[in-house]
């Protein structure tokens, strides 16, 4: 799934959603019955099935962020590339993707994601590579890594690292 990506086409969101499910055909093929039942399932998943008819074009930058996840979804791949797959969410949305995705992880799907929100790479991930300037500064297991002095180098100013409730949190000193 790219970060960003424009699309020339009036597709509805059911028909972008469905391109997803090319790798699942032969040149030429119509999506078939069970295609798109597997796109409105992404669809709901992601919380844009109420918008199945709607055109790409019609969306916010948050809905078409959830429309590339969609298709990503439809796909039905053993792994996903996800480039900072929460970008222009807003925070109902991003706590859905978020669920999403740790849904996909427990029934096997392995994810390799880019993000600069240090929340979601906490509710995520479980390997983790801190880069600064393209520098891998450390990698290794989120309990490893996720620490203040870390994660103070990675965004250049001192952070601390909370925990509450079971999950992790970052604040800027």
């Amino acid at each position: 799934m790219p970060q960003r990506e424009t699309n020339p086409f009036s597709y509805s969101l059911l028909e972008y959603v469905l391109l997803g499910r090319a790798p699942h055909l032969s040149p030429l093929q119509m999506p078939t019955a069970e295609d798109v039942e597997i796109a409105l399932y992404a669809l709901e998943t992601t919380g844009l099935l109420p918008m199945t008819r709607r055109t790409v074009q019609s969306l916010s930058g948050g809905e078409f962020q959830l429309l590339l996840v969609a298709r990503a979804l439809a796909q039905q791949a053993d792994l996903l590339l996800l480039d900072e797959p929460t970008s222009h969410l807003d925070l109902g949305n991003k706590k859905r993707l978020v669920t999403c995705l740790q849904n996909l992880v427990a029934g096997g799907t392995t994810i390799l994601f880019t993000s600069h929100e240090p929340e979601v790479v906490a509710a995520l991930a479980d390997q983790v590579v801190l880069m600064r300037g393209g520098q891998v500064l450390s990698s290794g297991a989120l309990e490893d890594i996720w620490q203040a002095d870390r994660l103070s180098e990675v965004y250049g100013i001192p952070v601390q690292v909370h925990r509450f409730d079971g999950h992790r949190y970052l604040t800027w000193v």
